[in-house]
């Protein structure tokens, strides 16, 4: 189980990448999600888990979608999605979209916003 606090290394270290990147004038999803994919690599090792980025998945209706990134456990189970989007995305309508046009996974998954 992850255990994690907002003092925890992890995610001090992430606010830090962020300045990093906000003192460059770097705000772009494909930049900050790099910051968040460190985060949850980190934290993903807490439980063992693996983030596999850009993965692709086949949906009920022959779809594929390709998610940012997919937690795996030891046994090859997605124990979680991850989607990211950009700061001007209007996050609420990209979810809506992902969940019901796109058949994007309904559980277990974060959509990632800067």
């Amino acid at each position: 189980m992850l255990n994690i606090t907002t003092k925890h290394q992890a995610i001090r270290t992430y606010y830090t990448e962020l300045s990093q990147f906000n003192r460059l004038d770097k705000d772009q999803e494909g930049t900050l999600k790099i910051a968040f994919q460190h985060l949850l690599e980190r934290c993903a090792h807490q439980c063992q888990w693996t983030l596999v980025q850009q993965q692709t998945l086949k949906r009920p209706t022959n779809k594929h979608i390709r998610l940012d990134g997919v937690l795996i456990d030891q046994t090859h189970l997605p124990r979680g999605y991850w989607e990211a989007k950009d700061s001007q995305d209007n996050l609420p309508q990209q979810v809506q979209k992902k969940l019901t046009e796109d058949n994007y996974p309904q559980d277990n998954i974060l959509f990632q916003a800067p």
